[in-house]
């Protein structure tokens, strides 16, 4: 192959790979420019979301504040939602055993969990568990739970429900939140 036709076909291949790193960079601006940030004053801690998802700080389900997705379409009859809850600990408790509390609880709450996934995750700067938990029946449901301990006697959790058809839909959203979760 002639010198001048490697060098023809280097230039347009450093121009479509230079094409595709600018789409990715606007891609990445427009996405994270549909996030906004909520704080909580009383519990101390901050989050990003998605700006076009409701917000409904002191829910009665007991969780300092729930995130919302909009309705898809009229037809839809689910939306995906990531709650916040802090749970004052009668003792120190630590990680482990705060896990095992949590499974126990949905265990009890929706007796055919499984837990599709487990791992250690940071979590408002600090040490968490991240758990997600498959309930089939009577819906097909994924729940992903993250949570950490503060001071020992404060845990923060962060509930994120999906169908399971959306769940991969909705998840770089929930993975923005949990990631910018912080706590002061």
């Amino acid at each position: 192959m002639e010198q001048a036709t490697k060098k023809k076909i280097l230039i347009w291949i450093a121009a479509i790979a230079g094409f595709l790193l600018l789409l990715a960079l606007i891609w990445l601006i427009i996405f994270n420019a549909q996030f906004k940030t909520y704080k909580d004053s009383v519990n101390r801690f901050s989050i990003r979301y998605p700006g076009a998802w409701d917000i409904f700080p002191n829910p009665e389900t007991g969780a300092a504040v729930a995130f919302v997705s909009k309705k898809e379409n009229a037809l839809d009859t689910f939306r995906e939602n990531v709650n916040i809850s802090i749970q004052e600990l009668p003792e120190t408790v630590s990680l482990k055993a705060l896990t095992d509390t949590i499974v126990l609880q949905m265990t009890k709450v929706f007796p055919n969990v499984a837990v599709a996934q487990s791992l250690p995750i940071d979590f408002g700067n600090r040490k968490g568990q991240q758990i997600l938990f498959a309930v089939d029946k009577p819906d097909r449901l994924r729940i992903l739970t993250v949570w950490t301990i503060k001071g020992g006697s404060k845990a923060y959790i962060l509930t994120y429900m999906s169908t399971a058809k959306n769940y991969p839909v909705y998840l770089p959203f929930v993975a923005v939140m949990v990631k910018s979760f912080d706590l002061n």
